[in-house]
């Protein structure tokens, strides 16, 4: 019950945080150039994790395996309608900072026209708008990844526990078959017993 509420609690928590972040657009570094792009800060999520659950996001909206570019996940000559209607060079990666309990993750992402053409407020205001709209819902598909290995995690338990439980079953089934025997001998040796007893009892010596 403890650990499940631990769990629960955690869950409200993220949710708080995810709802609290805000995407931010300005210079980064891709391939030892600068240029634009957008940053969302997840709290409490390891960058292994939130690469994974982004990976797995972008996938369900159609964006096929990415190579790795310079440590970015590199989703090339992409059409991608949520953004727009041109193809795009789509790019992100998950940097990790701090450790443990004050652990966060930058999540960078960007989007280039081509020849790293990249989409910015002040070039393409709807994409901007579409890009900070994709971007402001990784919090939240973090969560979602969370959840389900967390779901995958459980059923790993339950089917361990099962084990453990048909083991426990097999043992007590053993043990009350060696109780049966043995109470079926104790019987026995009593009936012994009460008719030695009866013959002690009538046995005369003439």
């Amino acid at each position: 019950m403890k650990k499940f509420f631990t769990f629960a609690l955690a869950l409200v928590l993220s949710v708080s945080f995810a709802f609290a972040q805000s995407v931010n657009e300005g210079q980064v570094t891709i391939l030892k150039t600068h240029v634009n792009g957008f940053t969302i800060n997840v709290p409490k999520v390891d960058a292994k994790t939130a690469n994974a659950a982004v990976t797995e996001y972008l996938a369900d909206k159609g964006l096929v395996k990415p190579k790795t570019e310079d440590k970015y996940n590199a989703y090339r000559a992409q059409k991608f309608s949520y953004i727009g209607d041109g193809t795009y060079d789509i790019f992100f990666k998950a940097v990790q900072k701090g450790k443990k309990q004050d652990v966060s993750t930058d999540i960078i992402f960007i989007c280039s026209l081509g020849n790293m053409n990249t989409i910015s407020s002040s070039n393409d205001a709807t994409a901007t708008s579409n890009i900070k709209n994709i971007v402001s819902k990784f919090p939240r598909a973090i969560e979602k990844y969370q959840l389900k290995q967390r779901i995958e995690e459980i059923k790993k338990e339950i089917e361990a526990a099962n084990k453990e439980k048909e083991k426990t079953d097999k043992e007590i089934q053993k043990l009350q078959e060696q109780i049966a025997k043995a109470t079926e001998k104790q019987d026995a040796l009593n009936r012994q017993l009460e008719q030695a007893n009866t013959m002690l009892r009538n046995f005369t010596i003439d």
